[in-house]
């Protein structure tokens, strides 16, 4: 025979050899088959040996290239691979390195365990009673923490509420009242839907109370409550929203104090709450500690179309930041939700204040405040957004003022994208921009400003009157632009706002701020 012949059957032999040795190969590195078959290791739950017939036995331990059928060879291998393992395991109990392998092998078991079973509680009383080893690896603390996060109890409604006014417990309101007394003097400023509103004061500050009752029939609704707390919080940061001075979680009747200041302001003003005396001790309160700010913008005097133009422009300022930075919506921007501190008449102001590139605007003459409907990216430890889901279908169903005609065209316009109310949509800011430049225009006791002057007016006041008659005809460019019933004449193509920025862009782009 050849050299190259008997490489050849050499090579063939080795590939043959290979294939068939594979059983022989590993148990001839066994131990003795009844030292293997008493293991401990291979007791199953029922403390009975692994099932090995006496046929299998021996071809074992007598294998010796015979040629095997195809279900021999297969059970064969497949109980070689465990075998293996467990003769592995047994070699090495004696070796210096077992102490610490040991405690891994024991985790093996609990993880393959934990995959196997389907239910939680038995996982983690397996890991409780299996780990009994200070040593842990990071996959087996992953694992326990994952199911027990999973068992962990959700804080309810009012422990998220004491949490954010940092309280361990609620308060008692009547002792809460008179530890305010003995800083501030106390006043009834006005009152809302649901709630009272009064001023604290003293020489250094002043702050405004919003006391809202909360939790039995005809209140507020607890997770209202803390949607409110939560949205207030998350836009002080931002100026021209209501900053937050604190909150408070109290319990009781209402205060004695409190309720001869509801008496005093009823007597001066109208008032459509009713008298707060009927409330129990186990009435909870939520109370609101807010900046003050200016009268509301139904009831601000506004004596020019400058100042409309300004105070327009500074909502729509203050509503892109919320936009840009916490895709905020409003959802309820009537103009009793708009304060207006300080109107200001310096047109370099306006202009430097609304610049696109100005990133530090200054502090705007209008406050937003009330936020039951609003909608924004919070991030906090309740969840990632805070939204109103307006299951209230009487918010849709009023008639008599163009405010209950947004709420319509809000809804028709998320429906018809097939959105949720969860979803940023900030074109009902724009919705909101329309009605309140409606309200400007038609309802704060301006006149139109006259388009000839008699020619006895004098200078002075022929130059306010065109000054007037600008800014007039920019506020009702406003009006015809974001307008969102607007049709297309004549195939012109019309601008379309998605968010309080386009609106902004859009002003700034055709000098109309």
């Amino acid at each position: 025979m050849s050299e190259f012949d008997a490489n050849k059957q050499k090579k063939g032999l080795r590939r043959t050899y290979g294939k068939r040795r594979l059983p022989y190969d590993i148990f001839g590195n066994f131990k003795m088959w009844n030292d293997i078959e008493n293991s401990p290791n291979l007791k199953n739950k029922d403390n009975k040996s692994t099932d090995v017939s006496e046929e299998n036995k021996g071809s074992l331990s007598s294998f010796s290239g015979s040629k095997l059928s195809p279900n021999c060879i297969g059970s064969i291998v497949k109980k070689a691979s465990f075998l293996y393992k467990i003769s592995v395991k047994q070699d090495q109990e004696n070796s210096p390195l077992n102490k610490l392998k040991k405690p891994l092998q024991n985790q093996e078991n609990i993880m393959l365990h934990t995959f196997v079973s389907t239910d939680k509680k038995n996982h983690l009383e397996s890991i409780e009673s299996t780990n009994t080893n200070p040593l842990k690896n990071t996959f087996l603390n992953k694992t326990e923490c994952l199911l027990k996060s999973q068992t962990k109890k959700k804080p309810s409604i009012m422990e998220s509420l004491l949490s954010f006014a940092s309280q361990s417990e609620i308060f008692n309101f009547s002792d809460y009242i008179s530890s305010l007394l003995s800083t501030y003097t106390i006043s009834k400023l006005g009152e809302a839907s649901f709630s009272e509103v009064y001023l604290i004061k003293n020489k250094n500050d002043e702050v405004v109370l919003k006391i809202v009752p909360f939790g039995k029939e005809g209140q507020e609704d607890p997770q209202d409550v803390l949607h409110e707390v939560r949205v207030t919080l998350k836009m002080s940061s931002i100026n021209g929203f209501v900053k937050s001075k604190g909150f408070a979680i109290v319990k009781g009747v209402y205060p004695e104090h409190l309720i001869c200041l509801w008496d005093k302001y009823k007597k001066d003003f109208k008032s459509e709450n009713p008298r707060p005396d009927f409330y129990r001790e186990d009435q909870h309160f939520c109370i609101l500690l807010l900046e003050k700010g200016g009268k509301d913008l139904e009831h601000v005097n506004i004596k020019s179309w400058k100042q409309v133009n300004r105070i327009f422009w500074h909502i729509v300022k203050v509503l892109s930041e919320g936009e840009k930075k916490y895709e905020f919506e409003h959802r309820d921007l009537h103009w009793g939700n708009i304060l207006v501190n300080e109107i200001f008449d310096s047109s370099e102001d306006l202009l430097s204040e609304l610049s696109l590139y100005n990133t530090h605007f200054q502090q705007p003459c209008i406050i937003i405040i009330d936020y039951t409907l609003s909608r924004l990216r919070c991030n906090d430890h309740i969840g990632k957004l805070a939204w109103n889901n307006l299951e209230d279908q009487e918010i849709f169903q009023g008639h008599g003022d163009y405010q209950y005609d947004i709420y319509r065209m809000m809804k028709d316009y998320v429906f018809s994208l097939n959105k949720s109310w969860s979803e940023f949509i900030p074109r009902t800011n724009v919705f909101w921009l329309h009605y309140l430049i409606d309200k400007l225009i038609h309802c704060k006791g301006l006149v139109r400003p006259p388009t000839r002057l008699s020619k006895r007016t004098n200078s002075i006041n022929h130059a306010d009157v065109e000054i007037e008659r600008m800014f007039y005809e920019r506020v009702e460019s406003i009006w015809k632009t974001i307008n969102p019933k607007k049709k297309q004449f004549n195939g012109k193509n019309l601008l379309e706002f998605n968010s309080a920025e386009d609106v902004l862009s859009w002003g700034i782009k055709e000098g109309l701020t």
